[in-house]
């Protein structure tokens, strides 16, 4: 007689709250570990909803909606394995800022993607895909109606020593583009901070974030929240047969300790 089987989450999911933000992680990255067949594996897919108690206080954002802009971040959060949090002050007249970062403070070099990036009129930028206990600087250069303004001061950041889970997380335009996107991808980063610090086995989750009034959906145009849902995340699951299990379980077994565990088993 066999047991059911039980499932294996394929994907990690992140889902905010206050902002509507939902996540989707594309990819996730394990060790090289081949302890269940993937022929045994049967995949499936399954739903995530965030609900409010009382709905009369909550105040659902539109993301086609001009929201006000929040002027700063109020505090910048920690950097994680994979990212920081670079913030800077207002230049009057700016109409936006260009981004540069690199391993060296002459910057003789630049990150892919972060030379001259145009990031609009905001002052703070997440900065993600990094290397995990490097430290990293970083500078901006307003423009203005007139033209470019000078660099600067260079500023830097270091990012956190692998020691386990890391979350690559990639922001959609949709944040990015978005009045108050410092604040919100500020948020983001300390959220994933959190999380990496709870989490000591070395895999990477690969993460893309956007901004949205509706949950995640196959649908090219997926209908609105229902009333009391604030997000929505979906992922994979994989369903292992209980006897494949616990037959990868004991031909997996080096150790004493390994064998002295596997002898407890049904």
């Amino acid at each position: 007689m066999q047991r059911p089987g039980f499932p294996l989450i394929g994907l990690i999911i992140f889902g905010g709250v206050a902002l509507g933000l939902s996540a989707l992680a594309s990819a996730s990255n394990l060790p090289e570990q081949n302890i269940i067949s993937h022929a045994s594996l049967r995949s499936s897919a399954a739903t995530h909803e965030t609900r409010a108690g009382l709905q009369e206080v909550i105040e659902f954002p539109n993301a086609n909606k001009v929201t006000p802009r929040i002027e700063t971040v109020s505090s910048a959060p920690s950097p994680t394995r994979s990212s920081f949090m670079a913030t800077w002050g207002s230049v009057t007249g700016a109409k936006g800022y260009l981004l540069d970062v690199s391993v060296s403070n002459s910057f003789s070099s630049y990150v892919d993607e972060y030379h001259s990036l145009d990031v609009g009129n905001v002052n703070g930028r997440a900065v993600t895909g990094l290397n995990p206990g490097t430290t990293y600087y970083y500078r901006v250069r307003p423009y203005t109606a007139a033209g470019l303004g000078s660099y600067s001061e260079a500023m830097s950041d270091t990012t956190v020593p692998a020691t386990g889970l890391i979350i690559h997380a990639t922001f959609d335009s949709s944040i990015t583009g978005n009045p108050n996107a410092a604040a919100i991808e500020a948020m983001i980063i300390r959220a994933i901070a959190i999380y990496e610090s709870l989490f000591s086995d070395p895999v990477t989750i690969e993460i893309l974030l956007r901004y949205a009034n509706a949950p995640p959906s196959p649908e090219p145009s997926p209908s609105p929240f229902p009333d009391g849902v604030l997000a929505a995340s979906r992922s994979v699951v994989y369903s292992v047969l209980w006897n494949d299990f616990i037959s990868a379980l004991r031909a997996d077994a080096t150790t004493s300790n390994d064998n002295t565990a596997n002898a407890s088993l049904p």
